[in-house]
């Protein structure tokens, strides 16, 4: 107070910060103006980043005032005058500083859709309070009280800012995470390593990477575990409880092996492997394309049984339990393979040749790749048996009129179960609730308050693309191709268009959607290439996508809402961008 007049400060502020979250408030001229209340003056919140010089200084003022180990939250009131920041007082906050996340939509659309029924929206969310690997690598996560995932607008977000705070704590790279959840790679120096903080960390890195290498293994024995707690569940409370037990081993599982797969990518790249291994979404996408060879329908119905007996339990948007799986689609998928039958074969890349004896020495770099997509694979055999066992009770539910159908039974929340509110009271009010988010326009990465200001502006608008003509990208593969563009938002909707017009897959057709998943493997043996708005190059999807040489970029932000079908564009994989030629 004493010396605030006799500094002469060209800009005042304030700033609460919690060792990674900030709030900040900048004025011009001094600092009595923001502190009296006479000037809000510009706030803004956000979080750490590397290379920043705010980010250091403020990183250098909490490794003075916060040295309890504890996570506590400062209040800091500074001013900034021709030799440069000038701090006037620290003292411990009296409230929380109000985050502002930077979020993903890119991994949550792969895997759930757009806008993920409220059952598993709630269950999903609860399950990712808990990361008890992470917390193995790094302790302090548990004092940071941070989710893994984010529900703003009726969609379930992936917490960036999370991966970002625990890769800085370790010293890892950041590119680590937006690898593994998709988003942007960010600056030069969100790719290197902090060499002080990973050899302080090493020893617990080496030790968590033994419990991953342990989780990975013993995936099978959890879910036998995960099926007996589905089997035993017996009402609608029972079985939301079961659904949280399923994303909580989801999320422990698949992020361990995610980061393990991480891993084992970069290595192959160093070193530049070549190789690759089956996976079981091949098995998927081969055996589908083959049903679309046989002309004897009778002959093709036993098959398609033979395949949904394999792969019934998945289907599109399959983590979300209230989408349906193949075995439900039976008749959809038969006519699609009818049409597929009398459109004629299509072409289908190639199996690249490799050396026997080199691949087998080289598999157990691709190990965990395989590892991931079975892991998925037998995860949602348990998700199609917990889904069974819901809707059974949903028709309990809807035989005593407290339901109007079985499926309504999906709209419920956790909280909805209390019994305080009538069942179809509460689905109604869900139902109106997502019709009023479901054309609202929301980007792939943003932070909370951009996502919370678009909410609350009821913005539809699509973000501007500074050139409606290119788009960047990832690319999946090195390979150039041109075709016409096919864009499809779900994979259901596509495989009943096709049904009347098969002549829309074809050599020359490139495939546009805003986010791929597994399940669209399907139709993936019957076009030129695929382009999708989000995703990043170790989704599900794209793995398949690189292991069967299918040209395709993902990540191409805004591509699908710019371009229309029969537009002519060109996948140019080794420029990773997608140009519009005809329009």
């Amino acid at each position: 107070v004493f010396f605030q007049p006799l500094i002469r400060g060209t800009q005042a502020g304030i700033v609460f910060f919690d060792g990674f979250y900030y709030e900040r408030t900048l004025a011009a001229g001094s600092n009595e103006e923001l502190t009296s209340g006479k000037t809000r003056g510009q706030v803004t919140r956000g979080h750490l980043q590397r290379d920043d010089p705010w980010s250091q200084w403020l990183e250098r003022i909490y490794g003075v005032f916060a040295r309890d180990g504890q996570s506590v939250c400062l209040d800091v009131e500074f001013a900034r005058d021709a030799g440069g920041m000038v701090l006037f007082q620290v003292r411990p906050a009296l409230f929380p500083v109000r985050r502002n996340e930077t979020l993903t939509l890119a991994n949550p659309r792969e895997t759930l859709g757009d806008l993920p029924s409220p059952w598993a929206a709630s269950a999903l969310s609860e399950a990712s309070q808990k990361q008890p690997v992470l917390a193995t690598a790094q302790p302090a996560i548990r004092r940071w009280g941070e989710a893994l995932t984010a529900e703003v607008g009726g969609r379930v977000w992936m917490n960036l800012s999370l991966g970002f705070r625990f890769a800085d704590s370790l010293g890892v790279p950041r590119r680590a995470i937006t690898e593994g959840l998709g988003g942007d790679l960010g600056s030069a120096a969100d790719g290197r390593f902090l060499w002080r903080r990973l050899l302080r960390a090493l020893p617990r890195l080496a030790w968590t990477q033994v419990l991953g290498f342990k989780i990975a293994w013993s995936a099978k024995r959890d879910l036998r575990l995960l099926d007996e707690t589905i089997a035993a569940a017996d009402d609608l409370q029972s079985l939301y409880r079961a659904s949280v037990t399923a994303y909580e081993r989801l999320i422990t599982t698949a992020t361990v092996i995610m980061c393990l797969a991480t891993e084992a990518n970069r290595i192959r790249r160093f070193f530049r492997l070549p190789g690759s291994i089956r996976l079981v979404t091949h098995d998927l996408m081969d055996e589908y394309n083959r049903l679309t060879l046989i002309q004897d329908p009778r002959e093709r119905d036993r098959n398609l049984d033979v395949w949904l007996a394999r792969h019934g339990h998945r289907g599109p948007c399959e983590s979300d339990l209230a989408q349906p799986r193949f075995a439900e689609m039976r008749d959809l998928l038969r006519q699609d393979l009818a049409a597929a039958a009398l459109a004629g074969p299509t072409s289908s890349a190639p199996s690249p040749g490799t050396n026997r004896l080199l691949h087998w020495f080289l598999r157990p770099f691709f190990w965990m790749d395989a590892r991931r997509e079975w892991f998925r694979d037998a995860f949602m055999k348990s998700c199609a048996r917990l889904r069974a066992r819901i809707l059974h009770c949903g028709a309990g539910l809807a035989a005593e009129k407290k339901l109007a159908a079985a499926e309504a039974v999906f709209w419920l929340r956790g909280s909805d179960l209390d019994g305080t509110v009538p069942l179809r009271e509460t689905v109604a009010a869900a139902k109106a609730r997502q019709a009023g988010l479901r054309d609202v326009a929301l980007p792939a990465v943003a932070s909370r308050d951009e996502v919370e200001a678009i909410l609350a502006s009821r913005q539809t608008s699509l973000l501007e693309v500074k050139d409606k003509r290119i788009f960047l990208g990832i690319a999946l593969n090195a390979a150039v191709i041109e075709g016409r563009v096919l864009k499809a938002e779900e994979l259901p909707a596509l495989l009943a268009q096709l049904v009347s017009s098969p002549h829309l897959l074809g050599p020359d057709t490139v495939l546009v959607v805003p986010c791929l998943e597994p399940c669209w493997a399907v139709v993936f043996p019957r076009v030129a290439g695929v382009i999708a708005d989000v995703g990043g190059e170790l989704s599900h999807a794209s793995i398949l996508l690189r292991e069967c040489r299918k040209p395709a970029l993902v990540n191409c932000t805004g591509i699908y809402h710019q371009v229309r079908t029969g537009d002519r564009v060109r996948l140019d994989g080794k420029g990773g961008v997608a140009i519009v030629l005809e329009q």
